[in-house]
């Protein structure tokens, strides 16, 4: 049989016992727990002489074209993920490496926790519960405004981007949309959209290598007092030109679904909430959980049997 290797946070003990029964049915199978992210000569190391591997984005930080050319018996990859940018695609290909991705696990979750996200930084939730453990003092304003009369616009209209408009719609904001991939005759070209925006939504996938979306030039045609929302990817934000847009007080806070070195490195050059930080945690919710495993399975059995 086939030698599978399963990585994820809690080895074995992330599936239910059916899982289990269809996982070490269909091949060889092998687990391992990893909470951070293995180094390329670890993960090398662990994964060599399987021919299939599985793995969740705690596993490594990028699978890039070095540690594929180390795996010489490689014959397919799966991941718990939706966003593949930290995956060399390319050089799989060039391999006949079969890749496998769960395509939606989590949409629900994103698109509430781009709500939150908005909402704390519009009301200023955060520094309220700040205030209230004796975090931040009084000359720190917990004044906020009101989603409702606000245009909201969202960058990147596929799954994520549509359920998040829908979600918006009972809250009587004006709505835009911009995706190069979803031409829209009736909708503004972005510069006009990010000129007029109370707030700009992130909900684009970042391509592996491509340069961000946003950086100086586009925070500068950005209304004045404007916030960005970005529950998807770091790379898709120039973070040096987010940190200058707040310093001058054009930008009126970000908010991203990570935790960035950088961010944190100059939090105190700016006023308390400017910015929110989410640890990567759109996506976690238990009904997520249960639809991402549930299709991983199924996605590592197919693998491992087409083969």
């Amino acid at each position: 049989m086939n030698k599978l290797l399963i990585i994820s946070a809690q080895g074995q003990n992330s599936f239910k016992p059916e899982q289990l029964g269809r996982l070490t049915h269909c091949a060889d199978t092998h687990f391992l727990s990893c909470l951070t992210p293995m180094t390329a000569d670890e993960f090398v190391r662990q994964t060599a002489g399987y021919a299939f591997l599985a793995f969740t984005r705690r596993a490594v930080h990028d699978l890039d074209r070095n540690i594929i050319g180390r795996l010489p018996h490689l014959q397919g990859v799966s991941v718990y993920a939706t966003g593949y940018e930290w995956i060399d695609v390319a050089a799989l290909n060039s391999r006949d490496i079969a890749f496998w991705r769960i395509e939606d696990y989590c949409t629900e979750a994103v698109a509430e926790h781009a709500l939150g996200m908005l909402l704390t930084m519009i009301r200023r939730i955060h520094l309220s519960h700040d205030r209230s453990r004796k975090l931040i003092d009084a000359s720190v304003s917990l004044r906020g405004t009101q989603l409702s009369g606000k245009t909201i616009a969202i960058l990147g209209y596929g799954r994520i981007g549509r359920r998040f408009e829908r979600i918006l719609t009972g809250f009587d904001t004006r709505v835009l949309k911009y995706d190069p991939a979803v031409p829209d005759a009736d909708a503004p070209d972005r510069d006009t959209l990010l000129r007029i925006a109370d707030a700009v939504v992130l909900c684009a996938n970042h391509i592996r290598g491509a340069p961000p979306i946003i950086g100086a030039p586009q925070l500068q045609l950005m209304k004045h007092g404007a916030l960005l929302i970005n529950p998807s990817r770091a790379n898709l934000v120039d973070h040096f030109a987010v940190i200058a847009a707040i310093g001058a007080r054009t930008l009126a806070g970000y908010a991203i679904d990570d935790t960035l070195p950088i961010l944190q490195e100059h939090l105190h050059q700016l006023e308390p909430g400017r910015i929110l930080q989410t640890a990567h945690t759109a996506w976690y919710s238990e009904e997520a959980l249960e639809k991402g495993t549930a299709t991983w399975v199924d996605n590592i059995c197919r693998m491992v049997t087409s083969h």
